[in-house]
């Protein structure tokens, strides 16, 4: 989590879903908040139906110390998971999850929509529809001859930084870029697309409400 105000950065490394809570509640106190960038991992859990989007920290092996914070509570939650619902409410100007999927409308609940509705202090929030990798580039220009749909952010620093990019490999649907076996997060994207029907092309999707 890197958050930016008054001019000030902090940035903290988040161990767990409740440790993100911690962190949310106890770093971040000043309603004068300019920006606050989430970088995680991002999927969705199935459970009575609905399809219910999360972002996960700890071990990337299932099972295995990972836990979850969900667009909402359901009941397959497991003791150490967290939801939107458990964050105090903030105020900010600009939220942005670097994760996959945190916008995926195919989701019955994604967690941009979740971050948006229950802080009303928020006045701009930005997620992926899609899977999103990280490249690192030195300057605003290797950035823009990358690929189309990467986002430079306006604090772009000196000396370089990783990004946050829009995959190839999830554009052409579930596939590697070198043609391998199937990334989760793109094959999210296509087969939920195509069980819904809601074609499209992956992307950034940016929610607001403030002049």
């Amino acid at each position: 989590m890197r958050a930016q105000s008054s001019g000030e950065v902090f940035v903290r490394e988040i161990r767990s879903a409740q440790h993100f809570v911690d962190v949310w509640t106890g770093l971040i106190h000043s309603d004068s908040i300019d920006t606050v960038y989430i970088i995680a991992h991002g999927h969705y859990t199935y459970v009575d139906g609905e399809r219910i989007g999360n972002i996960w920290f700890g071990n990337t092996v299932r099972g295995n110390g990972r836990t979850h914070l969900y667009a909402q509570s359901h009941s397959a939650m497991g003791e150490r998971d967290r939801a939107i619902t458990d964050l105090r409410p903030r105020n900010m100007g600009y939220l942005y999850l670097s994760s996959c999927n945190t916008a995926n409308p195919d989701f019955t609940v994604n967690i941009l929509n979740a971050f948006f509705d229950h802080n009303p202090g928020i006045c701009a929030a930005s997620g992926w529809d899609g899977g999103v990798g990280f490249t690192f580039f030195s300057n605003r220009e290797a950035v823009r001859g990358f690929v189309e749909n990467t986002w430079v952010p306006p604090w772009f620093p000196v000396g370089g930084a990783f990004l946050a990019r829009l995959s190839n490999a999830f554009s052409r649907g579930n596939i590697n870029v070198d043609g391998a076996s199937p990334r989760r997060a793109g094959d999210t994207f296509g087969r939920l697309m195509g069980i819904t029907g809601n074609i499209r092309e992956p992307g950034m999707v940016t929610l607001t409400r403030c002049d």
